[in-house]
Order: structure tokens, then C-alpha cells, then sequence
């Protein structure tokens, strides 16, 4: 399985953290996750995932979910409904323009702070 991609500092990395989630079919209990490079609009699952910095606008899933959702993530990060600090969740149900059921977004806080440990830490809080 692909690892994440890790901020390192002098380097922009924009695709940190997209990852799907299916629920298998009359189990009830586990989920198949999956590191994905498909667009996030054409991810087919039961959610998606997307990581978000603090102080900085959307990029990379981010804003492509931004940009289907015709700023729907801008307009709730400034009503302060979706917060980009470390590892806070947000939900958003059936988000227009995507295939999947609901689009996700954790904080990841500050872009320079980001290192493996956050990265398996904002998958645990996505998968919650």
C-alpha cells in the first residue's frame, strides 16, 4: 500500500491526505481503506478524505472538493464550521459534484508541523 505523502520542509506537497473508505456489505463492523491518486470528485465510496491546513486556503483534494462543491468548504471554513486545526473533523453529507456519500475534512494545523505521526494520527481521527 502507497504511503502518504509527508511535508518536508522546502517542499509543497498539496495531495497530503486523500483516502476512501468502504463499509463492507452487511458486516457492520470493519472498513476497507484505501490511499488513492483518483480525483477526489471521482473517488466511488462511502466517504472521502481530505487534509486541510490551518491558515491556509484549500489545495490540493481540498480545493478540487471546494471547487465541485461550488465553495462550499470556503464558505463553511469561514463560518467556522470546518476548522483546519490539528486533527478537528468535519462532515459534509452527499457533497455535490462527488460520487462518494460524504467528503470528510480533518484539520491537519500548521503546514510546517505536519510529519508521519500526524499523518497515521489524522487517518485515526477520519476513521472514528
Amino acid at each position: 500500500m502507497a504511503r502518504p505523502a509527508i511535508h518536508k520542509p522546502g517542499l509543497r506537497h498539496h495531495n497530503f491526505l486523500l483516502l476512501s473508505f468502504h463499509a463492507p456489505e452487511n458486516t457492520g463492523v470493519a472498513l476497507n481503506i484505501s490511499l488513492t491518486q483518483t480525483p477526489v470528485t471521482e473517488v466511488d465510496a462511502d466517504a472521502v478524505v481530505v487534509g486541510l491546513y490551518e491558515d491556509e486556503s484549500p489545495s490540493g483534494p481540498a480545493a478540487a472538493l471546494d471547487a465541485a462543491t461550488d465553495g462550499a468548504v470556503s464558505r463553511l471554513i469561514e463560518a467556522e464550521e470546518i476548522k483546519a486545526s490539528k486533527l478537528s473533523t468535519a462532515s459534509i453529507l452527499a457533497p455535490a459534484g462527488a460520487k462518494a456519500a460524504h467528503a470528510l475534512i480533518v484539520g491537519l494545523g500548521k503546514r510546517d508541523a505536519v510529519n508521519r505521526r500526524l499523518a497515521f494520527e489524522a487517518a485515526g481521527s477520519a476513521a472514528k
